[in-house]
């Protein structure tokens, strides 16, 4: 019984090292250029600026050809927008938006040099609004969003990549927050280590 225990155990280990050995990590770092569209509640998007251009700036790691993950930080530019009232009154509406995460990618070689990628991942996404004119104020709203990407990855070399995605961001519905959920196209390039 020991001798089929010490067995079992050496062939686990020997097993677990053949799948080391698959492992090959490669970082990377990428710069995206962003475009985001922002779904709103209760027609907010009448006063509030609903399209955005960010930029993302990403580090991640490939642990084989199939799969990786990445981190990132994204910053909108400051987006505005007027509104008059009926009465007159002019309300300025500046809003922009932040945020932070992890993704799980997968990747399917296509061509030699052509890939598709598919991503699911986590965020904290932290949205400000600064008024002006006849209404002055500030306010901010956080939410947790849940990702879903999908897109391809063009590698020039083994360090050089393009990549373009569309992703899905369903934000957590909190019962005051003017965000619903957000679409966004993606692209840029990664530097692999």
């Amino acid at each position: 019984m020991n001798k089929t225990l010490l067995l079992a155990g050496a062939a686990c280990f020997l097993s677990l090292s053949a799948n080391a050995a698959e492992i090959d990590v490669k970082p990377y770092v990428g710069l995206d250029y962003v475009y985001t569209s922002a779904d709103m509640k209760d027609n907010m998007d009448q006063v509030l600026e609903d399209k955005y251009h960010s930029f993302n700036l990403n580090a991640g790691a490939r642990f084989n050809k199939y799969v990786g993950v990445e981190a990132f930080y994204q910053k909108s530019g400051e987006e505005e927008k007027s509104v008059v009232d009926v009465d007159g009154d002019t309300l300025k509406a500046k809003t922009r938006f932040d945020a932070y995460g992890l993704d799980v990618a997968g990747y399917l070689p296509l061509t030699e040099k052509l890939e598709g990628v598919a991503s699911v991942g986590l965020a904290h996404y932290k949205f400000k609004l600064k008024a002006g004119g006849d209404y002055e104020g500030s306010e901010s709203e956080s939410n947790m969003g849940y990702r879903l990407g999908l897109g391809a990855q063009y590698n020039f070399d083994e360090h050089v990549a393009l990549r373009v995605m569309g992703r899905f961001v369903q934000l957590d519905d909190g019962s005051d927050d003017a965000i619903k959920n957000l679409a966004e196209l993606t692209a840029g390039v990664r530097y692999t280590f």
